[in-house]
């Protein structure tokens, strides 16, 4: 097993491996690692809808959904592996003028992007979705380019692709601890050994919160520990004893966030809290 590499990816569903494959695609193949405490997907991503929508009212996650669809293609043709990908379009309806008029908004920014996307009236969706009930239907938008993907066997191809670009994923191996040491770098301890790196990508799922803890972060059920100080920390600021979230008291606050435990956090010994999230 390795014991250092610039970066250690924690987690072997499609984010993780996409992470690991796109890092071996810039370059970086024989430097980075994957591990994984179980099987490739034997997390959330097995059972994922795999659902492939063009639609998106922001430019750059556009960017990001049209990257995606035309990756899998070239994937499936770069790896000999299939990723299970259909495209059988995706049919959204209007059944008044201000939904229509947010497809007329969101086919502006779909053109700058240069997604195909057709504007339909009520009849020419009966002739494309003859099971339609089209009364009181104003019209709707056909992506001809939607559909969807098999996530596990996506995964499989992308982890071929980074495999083949030399980069290593270690199933079967657990992360127990991750320490950072005085030098600023990263050791990833695993129950097949540790792997110091410069950089951790934490891609675990339902797994996130035990993730991060390790590194100090706390989720909302974390027990006997300050979990608005952790997890909202970017929120709050905590003075004279009494806590705010952008200047709003914390009994306003909890009417805001209603899991706010006031006894949990109402005497944190500190000035101010900063951001755990480096922003």
């Amino acid at each position: 097993m390795k014991n250092k590499a610039k970066v250690v990816v924690i987690g072997g569903g499609v984010v993780g491996v996409s992470a690991l494959y796109h890092l071996a695609k810039k370059g970086w193949g024989e430097d980075v690692v994957l591990v994984e405490k179980a099987e490739l997907t034997s997390g959330s991503t097995w059972h994922a809808a795999g659902l492939l929508p063009l639609f998106n009212m922001s430019y750059s996650v556009g960017q990001v959904h049209k990257y995606s669809v035309n990756l899998y293609h070239e994937l499936e043709a770069e790896t000999g592996q299939p990723v299970g990908f259909k495209q059988v379009g995706n049919l959204r309806l209007a059944m008044n003028d201000d939904r229509m008029d947010e497809y007329y908004q969101y086919a502006a920014t779909a053109k700058t992007i240069g997604i195909d996307v057709q504007f339909l009236t009520p009849a020419e969706i009966k002739k494309l979705w003859p099971l339609c009930n089209t009364d009181g239907l104003v019209g709707g938008i056909f992506h001809p380019d939607d559909g969807y993907i098999q996530p596990a066997d996506l995964t499989q191809a992308l982890a071929k692709g980074a495999r083949n670009r030399g980069a290593t994923i270690y199933r079967n191996t657990p992360v127990v601890a991750i320490e950072q040491s005085a030098s600023g770098a990263w050791i990833v301890r695993t129950e097949q050994g540790d792997i110091t790196c410069d950089h951790v990508i934490s891609a675990t799922g339902n797994y996130a919160r035990k993730t991060g803890e390790m590194v100090g972060l706390v989720g909302p059920s974390g027990a006997g520990k300050s979990t608005v100080t952790n997890l909202l920390a970017r929120f709050y600021e905590v003075s004279g004893g009494a806590i705010r979230v952008d200047g709003v008291a914390l009994k306003t606050a909890q009417v805001l966030w209603p899991f706010v435990e006031a006894d949990r956090v109402i005497n944190i010994p500190i000035a101010k809290q900063h951001s755990l999230c480096g922003a």
